[in-house]
Order: structure tokens, then C-alpha cells, then sequence
């Protein structure tokens, strides 16, 4: 039961937060989480980060029960919209074509989350808080797409943006997990 009221009491938090964060990005003149941008789809990316490290956050309560890992968890979540406005200045830079612009943001991602998960106990499900959040944009792009027009932005999505953050975070975790053993 405390688990459901967390989960409700998430929803309803990230759902305020976009207030917020769009406020924030509006008056930082920073690309697409800004209002327009919220409203016309970067949601699907914003809302499941932020219900995510609410979800965290609320794990701090006493009432609510523990939260382990919470903040290189809660950092992981809040890194989604760092990553998402940096591929975005990454893609203008480089005409929409994979660059070392793109390289220099997954490797600064690896080493993120590098220390973010030696830092935590459970170093596997840390990378997890990124990807859920980046996944649940092309998904939902196929969803209100009409499936006999496959939109290759989906793919390229999956295959330029999310491929390369899972490669770069999962790699993290490994080598954080081996060398904790190997250390012990």
C-alpha cells in the first residue's frame, strides 16, 4: 500500500515539476524543455525523469520506506534532460550527423555514470534511470505513429541517441561492479 500512495504521490510530483522545469529552461533560453518544447513532446522524456527522481526522493520519507541509492539514482534521472539538451546542441552542431561533438557527450555520460555507479550498491540498476526515461520517447512515437509509416527519426532515435548512452552507462556499471569485486 505505501508503495502505490509513493508511486501516486511520483506521478503527481513529476506531473508539477514540468511547471518548473519549463519555467527554468524558458527563462535560461536553453532548447527543448522550455514550455513550447513540453508542449509539444518533449514531455515524453521530461515526465518519466522527473516521476522517476520523485519516486527517489519520496524514498528518503520515513513513511514511504527506504530508498537505496538515492542520489546517484535521483543524479541519473536528472541526467536525462542534461543528456537529451546536449545531443540536441550535438545535432545542431554537426548537421543532424553523428560527430565528436556526439562522441565528447558519451564520453562525459560514461565517466557520469562511472562515478555514479562506484558510488552506488547496486551499481546494474543505476544506468536504468536513464534509459527507462529515453526509451519511452520513441516508444511513444510508435505509438501515435501509424504503423505502416515506420518513421526512420524512431530508429535513428534508437539506433544514434539510445544505443550509444546504453553502451556508455551499461559499460560504466560493469566495470564499477568488477572492480568492486575485484577490490574486495
Amino acid at each position: 500500500m505505501r508503495t502505490l500512495a509513493r508511486s501516486v504521490a511520483a506521478l503527481i510530483m513529476g506531473l508539477l515539476l514540468l511547471v518548473p522545469l519549463g519555467a527554468f529552461y524558458g527563462a535560461a533560453h536553453l532548447p527543448v524543455y522550455h514550455s513550447w518544447g513540453l508542449a509539444h513532446g518533449s514531455f515524453t522524456t521530461a515526465l518519466p525523469a522527473l516521476v522517476l527522481a520523485s519516486f527517489v526522493f519520496l524514498g528518503l520519507v520515513p513513511w514511504f520506506g527506504k530508498s537505496q541509492d538515492a542520489v546517484p539514482r535521483a543524479v541519473a534521472c536528472v541526467s536525462v534532460l542534461v543528456l537529451v539538451t546536449a545531443l540536441f546542441w550535438a545535432d545542431q552542431r554537426s548537421q543532424y550527423a553523428m560527430s565528436m561533438w556526439h562522441l565528447a557527450v558519451y564520453v562525459a555520460l560514461f565517466v557520469l555514470f562511472a562515478v555514479l555507479c562506484r558510488q552506488a550498491r547496486g551499481p546494474m540498476l543505476i544506468p536504468l534511470f536513464l534509459l527507462v526515461p529515453m526509451l519511452i520517447d520513441p516508444l511513444f512515437g510508435l505509438i501515435t505513429s501509424r504503423f505502416d509509416t515506420m518513421d526512420m527519426e524512431i530508429f535513428g532515435d534508437l539506433l544514434f541517441k539510445i544505443l550509444p548512452a546504453a553502451v556508455a552507462t551499461g559499460l560504466a556499471a560493469v566495470i564499477a561492479t568488477f572492480s568492486r569485486v575485484g577490490a574486495a
